[in-house]
């Protein structure tokens, strides 16, 4: 998962999820729920492609 500070790092050059990892649970929470309650098959399918994350494949 990629999580950036676009205050303090306009450019993208520093990966904070591993001092933020409530963040990025946050996030999946919120997606799934907006998706209905379950991860959508679409991105079960796309498990290991690039781009998409792996917190969204259950």
């Amino acid at each position: 998962p990629l999580l950036y500070d676009l205050e303090a790092d306009p450019k993208l050059k520093k990966n904070i999820v591993k001092e933020h990892p409530h963040i990025c649970e946050r996030m999946k929470d919120l997606a799934i729920s907006d998706a209905g309650g379950k991860v959508p098959e679409v991105l079960k399918k796309l498990k290991g492609e690039p781009g998409c994350t792996p917190l969204l494949v259950e």
